[in-house]
């Protein structure tokens, strides 16, 4: 009777034990390849000029971005912009477009999400990689100071990407997260913020929104006093 107590004990436990790695393996593979959503808004809904442009990262994966010009002509200055996760470099647009009054705007997708290539995410670990590879772009092309903002997931990488050898003259991460293993275990269970938004849906304070929001006073307004509170012409 004991023995068969015994067994029939073990066999909960195995049970279990299997439960728990099912478990844990299915909630890795989502955080690691969540749904991708792909946004429909692009630069010219806000009425501005962009170009396409593909960055390959260190360990070989293709990047996707916009790169806006500035709208007062030629700048000194640019700005990354990063985006959450599981988002796109659209779902940052209506955010962060009146940057490009005065500075050259720099959105990418992250590995694996929007026009990227890349098998799966790794929720930050990696992502630093692509900050690498667009604050080098922005560098080659001659701009005296270079700045990046991060929302979420892409404020982590801006803060791990600055403490790097490629280095940001000004750094605004915003609802980033302090503990890469403790994110990458909740990332199952948040939900997108957007998909995009068209002018005036986002709310931005812009001459091409025309709206009020929050980010153009705070993470905005920082990123602007640090590189010399305008873009200014290049030299």
């Amino acid at each position: 009777m004991l023995f068969r107590d015994l067994i029939a004990y073990l066999s909960i436990i195995v049970i279990l034990a299997l439960a728990v790695l099912i478990v844990v393996g299915v909630n890795m593979y989502t955080a690691l390849k969540p749904e991708r959503y792909f946004s429909t808004v692009t630069p010219r809904n806000f009425g501005l000029d962009y170009r396409p442009i593909t960055l390959k990262t260190a360990d070989g994966v293709s990047i996707a971005g916009w790169h806006i010009p500035s709208q007062d002509g030629p700048a000194a200055a640019a700005i990354v912009a990063l985006h959450g996760y599981p988002a796109d470099k659209g779902d940052l647009l209506a955010h962060t477009v009146f940057l490009a009054d005065t500075f050259d705007l720099l959105l990418i997708d992250f590995r694996y999400f929007g026009e990227s290539g890349g098998d799966f995410s790794t929720v930050g670990a990696r992502e630093v990689a692509e900050y690498e590879a667009a604050v080098t772009y922005l560098r080659d092309l001659g701009f005296e100071k270079v700045g990046v903002y991060g929302f979420s997931m892409g404020g982590a990488v801006a803060l791990m990407g600055a403490a790097g050898p490629v280095r940001a003259d000004a750094v605004v991460a915003e609802a980033a997260y302090q503990d890469l293993a403790d994110a990458s275990g909740r990332k199952t269970r948040l939900g997108h913020r957007s998909q995009g938004s068209l002018p005036g849906e986002g709310g931005v304070r812009s001459r091409h929104t025309g709206t009020d929001h929050p980010f153009a006073t705070g993470p905005g307004r920082t990123l602007r006093e640090r590189l010399g509170d305008t873009g200014g012409p290049a030299a």
